[in-house]
């Protein structure tokens, strides 16, 4: 979510690129305003050719509920998750503080749905269906050695995600992705422990079956290199809102 915009219109894109740091590519896609956004995590065994989906995790953006006494400045400075939005540095707020929503109204405070400007994440397991893993399977197996990784979705509703047809891509992440579903507050640190070092014993297992087939790792001293760059560059990036 670092960096990320929704833009409306041309002088915004403008102001955007100016921010952006020279000589670095802008990503631009069309937005999906579902309320739906779930990461689902892929995993294919090299040697026997097994595919499933080891996790799925819903996203839920940043949000309060209105009362009818309190404004939006106070509603998010009490809520444990939202007040972080504020607080950072990396995002703007584009609402009005001053605002008292109706008793009951749901407010979505932020285009993204990060966990650093108060979003939530569930563990949605329960809804890996055969449709969607065959769905998820047939798209990664169109990417040339695509063994391990989550594909970040947006749906309309969780019926049409377990379809397998009701849902679109804005986001691939590699292997070294996390299992987000990890971070669902209703989980225990233990279990939490559990799925994250499950998820990278099977990351470690595939990585050792490549390695086999002649896949050559990068070196420590470039996976260095890469993970300072991203943070620098992710402190250089326009905050997001």
């Amino acid at each position: 979510g670092f960096g990320v915009q929704k833009i409306d219109d041309f002088s915004q894109l403008l102001h955007y690129a100016l921010a952006f740091p020279p000589d670095e590519v802008i990503v631009l896609q069309e937005y999906l305003d579902d309320e739906g956004e779930a990461g689902i995590f892929y995993a294919r065994d090299p040697h026997t050719d097994r595919a499933e989906l080891i996790g799925l995790a819903l996203r839920f953006y940043p949000r309060v509920v209105g009362d009818g006494r309190c404004s939006l400045d106070v509603l998010v400075q009490e809520d444990v998750r939202t007040r972080r939005m504020v607080r950072s540095f990396q995002h703007t707020c584009n609402f009005d503080g001053s605002w008292i929503p109706p008793a009951g109204m749901v407010v979505r405070l932020s285009t993204i749905g990060s966990t650093r400007v108060g979003g939530l994440y569930r563990d949605g397991a329960a809804h890996i269906s055969p449709a969607l893993c065959a769905t998820v399977d047939a798209i990664a197996r169109d990417m040339p050695n695509f063994y391990c990784g989550r594909f970040d979705v947006r749906f309309k509703d969780i019926e049409a995600l377990q379809s397998g047809l009701g849902f679109t891509i804005i986001e691939i992440n590699g292997a070294g992705s996390e299992a987000i579903e990890a971070w669902d507050p209703d989980i225990s640190l233990m279990t939490a422990f559990r799925m994250i070092f499950a998820k990278q014993r099977r990351l470690f297992a595939i990585g050792d079956s490549m390695r086999s087939r002649g896949a050559k790792p990068i070196s420590l001293r470039e996976l260095a290199r890469l993970y300072q760059r991203q943070q620098r560059l992710i402190k250089l990036y326009p905050p997001s809102n």
